[in-house]
């Protein structure tokens, strides 16, 4: 818990995405801020999202994994088709891919075990290749590189997965937080990663309700930069659907950060004097003892 003990307010900013100043991408939006949030050398600024509400408006195909790469020569020479953007289920899916594809491959699925088997349909050895990330063999079970052998036939090791976008990492790129991530990766200040729990063309609304906020190392912050993430950090394309969020800026003083006394890192000279103090007081009880004892005898 965080005590505002400043007579700085809390600021709340509400964001429209279609209300942006500046557009990078579809993902990736700017928002200028008529004051800009400031603070003092001596304040520290908090930063929380409040609240995020958007519809579920993405595509099973868009524009992250619409390629399907295969060769014929261990690599070497790739060919590549272009899956139409849209919502499909695995049967209109396969449907699709076996009349795109018409006899080059034939898509199959097992109902019981809901693995995706693709076949050659010339008897011509084939792998898939993970020329790019932006590749659909994750929808269809397969791992995102491809396969690593010419086949006439290969079944996906896992089942498939029609849910493309399963999380939203909510960004901010210009505003550094101080958080914690894992080593060896990007760090993205991460507000909030809000799990997609409604099904397509419903209204999810996520709402901070632990309050918790980051510490942020700027003093001055003049605008927004809002990107919104999937579960792989690939750009969500909303298919021009608003998205709503509210962002809080609160202030606090800087705190004094005192340091917990060990024995090793204590004032040497202050502890010796009380050690010998101690010491000499063992001493004389002790002699005190040996004087009582000889007095009896």
């Amino acid at each position: 818990m965080n005590i505002l003990d400043t007579p700085l307010h809390p600021i709340n900013v509400f964001l429209r995405s279609s209300a942006y100043t500046t557009m990078e991408n579809k993902s990736n939006l700017i928002f200028e801020l008529n004051t800009p949030v400031q603070s003092y050398p001596n304040m520290d600024i908090l930063v929380s999202l409040d609240s995020f509400q958007f519809t579920n408006s993405f595509y099973t195909i868009n524009e992250n994994n619409r390629y399907f790469y295969y060769s014929y020569d261990a690599g070497f020479t790739f060919f590549v088709f272009t899956l139409t953007l849209g919502n499909y289920d695995i049967d209109t899916l396969l449907s699709y891919m076996n009349t795109l594809m018409n006899g080059f491959f034939t898509f199959t699925y097992n109902i019981s075990t809901f693995k995706v088997t693709i076949t050659s349909s010339d008897n011509r050895p084939f792998r898939l290749i993970g020329k790019t990330e932006f590749n659909c063999f994750e929808i269809l079970g397969f791992d995102t590189n491809g396969t690593t052998t010419d086949a006439i036939s290969c079944t996906s090791p896992y089942i498939f997965n029609l849910m493309s976008t399963q999380v939203l990492h909510i960004t901010s790129p210009n505003i550094n937080i101080n958080s914690v991530s894992v080593k060896n990766t990007r760090k993205y200040n991460i507000l909030a990663s809000v799990h997609v729990v409604c099904a397509s063309g419903e209204t999810q609304t996520y709402i901070n309700t632990h309050g918790f906020k980051y510490k942020i190392s700027d003093y001055s912050i003049p605008f927004i930069n809002i990107c919104i993430h999937d579960q792989d950090f690939k750009p969500v394309y909303f298919n021009n659907i608003d998205w709503f969020l509210n962002i809080t800026f609160s202030f606090v003083y800087k705190k004094e950060f005192i340091l917990p006394q060990y024995l090793h890192n204590m004032n040497t000279d202050s502890n010796i004097s009380a050690l010998e103090q101690e010491e000499d007081r063992n001493i004389n009880k002790f002699l005190d003892e040996i004087d009582e004892e000889k007095k009896k005898v």
